[in-house]
């Protein structure tokens, strides 16, 4: 986390220990869904977590607690750029 910070990243998702494919994939789903919505990565990390805890499948902590937020700015929004599906939030 803290390498890709120091190569520019504003904003890291890591996670805390070893996660498994299937609830990761899960994951990701729910975050990018959530952030691509609202722009917040806070709270799309926060929206991911519950709605990994209220699924049937993944509702273990082992699947949603490892994923941390780091984050070298203050500003919880990043901006996504009409023209490509890529993050623009540096």
């Amino acid at each position: 986390e803290r390498a890709k910070m120091a190569q520019g990243a504003q904003r890291v998702i890591a996670t805390l220990w070893p996660v498994d494919d299937r609830g990761s994939a899960a994951f990701m789903r729910e975050f990018y869904q959530h952030l691509t919505a609202t722009g917040n990565v806070a709270n799309a990390l926060q929206q991911a977590q519950t709605a990994l805890r209220r699924s049937r499948h993944f509702r273990h902590p082992k699947f949603w607690a490892p994923y941390v937020l780091y984050s070298a700015t203050q500003s919880p929004t990043i901006k996504f750029s009409s023209s490509r599906a890529g993050l623009s939030g540096r």
